[in-house]
């Protein structure tokens, strides 16, 4: 299959210029991109009125969660997971979640989303999910599932998952440190580190966890997972909103990124993160949704706004983020955190996952500002379509080659069922 995207306005994110080109798309690659590309192909798109950008990537969310979308609002985390989002998730099945996360990446498809680092119950249903959509995604192994004992004690099954899709790539997780007990959290490091995997886990999210981890261990909750052995090979930590003194050199030290979850931070109450000072300290920073029942939206466009925006809250002493700086976290920056090869921008030789932003939209204009308008005005409604590895799988706002109605119809069968379960219960 070979697609020329036309005289396009194509954004390098490396520093943020734009020029105008043609993009040749061999199957799942760009192949060239020239001012003028004399080549048969099977379809010429003409994007003289598009910018053609990388596509945005997810680098932490729970796709299943669309089932508690709005369960719950106006609480903090504790009484959210602990009274709320668990007892509910106790009813999952397997099927479940498959049909539930397949919701989730329409949404994240709509939204120029296409590759999700999913950290949920039943990992495979979501591969399932995953592979059925064609959509590319990390796949964690979390300590406490079946799948987290199958993969790291059974070579065969650990190398049948390594190569279950070129796309996807396994990352070892834990949910916190306050959700797994200090043994299983040392196990996961020693795994980790057995299998050259990095480490990536919910850490220092709300000020009660850092309390509760001093008072507990007279160690902030980023000193206590490094002590236990947990970036060994570096990884990441989700949310990273409340800091101790010492915090940073550890992260520093042992090549521990960042992604952020500003609208999950917001809805929660939980803060705001101190992303002028990871750019300070030049440390690596993603961009996630988080789930759809502490967000309650899984558009990256929103989460960009708000990290831009809400770090006019914080250290007005340090150089603010720029709008390429909030690109780069939606973009090839989750690839570089969650090892995701070929996904280094609009370059030859990398995937072609690409979204087109309408040039024609009012709230994009004038376009001399468009990095500004990418980060604080545009929406899904500005995107054209979406490519993932060479095809396009929406296109003027509709999904293309899937049927979304068979998938809306089996989720919304699926909750009936666990609220029925629930009231019963």
């Amino acid at each position: 299959m070979k697609t020329l995207l036309k005289n396009a306005n194509i954004l390098n994110v490396d520093d943020g210029t734009i020029y105008s080109s043609s993009i040749l798309v061999k199957n799942d690659l760009i192949d060239c991109i020239e001012k003028e590309i004399d080549e048969q192909v099977d379809v010429v798109i003409d994007c003289s009125n598009f910018l053609i950008m990388p596509s945005f990537k997810n680098g932490h969310t729970h796709s299943a969660m669309t089932f508690l979308r709005g369960v719950i609002d106006n609480v903090r985390l504790e009484e959210w997971l602990f009274d709320n989002i668990i007892p509910r998730e106790d009813l999952l099945n397997a099927d479940d979640v498959y049909k539930f996360s397949k919701v989730a990446i329409l949404e994240y498809i709509k939204n120029g989303i296409t590759f999700a680092n999913d950290m949920y119950l039943f990992p495979e249903a979501f591969i399932k999910a995953c592979l059925e959509l064609n959509f590319p995604a990390a796949i964690s192994i979390e300590t406490g599932q079946e799948i987290y004992k199958k993969y790291f004690e059974n070579e065969n099954f650990r190398d049948k998952l390594n190569n279950i899709h070129p796309r996807m790539n396994i990352l070892a997780n834990a949910h916190s440190i306050y959700t797994v007990s200090e043994n299983d959290l040392k196990l996961l490091a020693t795994n980790a580190s057995k299998n050259n995997l990095s480490t990536y886990l919910h850490l220092a999210e709300t000020k009660t966890e850092v309390e509760n981890c001093l008072k507990e261990h007279n160690l902030s909750p980023v000193a206590y997972a490094n002590k236990l052995g947990l970036f060994k090979n570096g990884g990441a930590g989700y949310h990273l909103v409340h800091l101790e003194p010492g915090d940073i050199d550890i992260l520093k030290d042992k090549g521990v990124s960042v992604i952020s979850n500003p609208g999950s931070n917001l809805k929660l109450g939980s803060g705001i993160a101190p992303l002028r000072l990871y750019k300070k300290e030049g440390i690596l920073m993603g961009l996630g949704t988080d789930g759809a029942a502490s967000n309650n939206t899984l558009s990256m466009f929103y989460e960009m706004r708000l990290a831009f925006n809400l770090e006019n809250l914080t250290d007005n002493d340090l150089e603010p983020l720029t709008p390429l700086d909030v690109i780069k976290m939606a973009t090839i920056n989750v690839s570089k955190i969650c090892h995701q090869n070929n996904c280094d921008g609009i370059k030859v030789n990398q995937y072609a996952d690409l979204i087109a932003l309408d040039l024609n939209e009012p709230e994009l204009f004038p376009n001399d500002k468009i990095l500004s308008h990418i980060v604080n005005s545009a929406s899904s409604s500005d995107i054209n379509f979406v490519m993932i590895n060479g095809k396009i799988v929406y296109r003027d706002h509709s999904f293309v080659g899937i049927d979304t109605k068979k998938i809306y119809q089996e989720a919304n069968d699926a909750k009936l069922k666990i609220e029925a379960k629930l009231k019963k219960a």
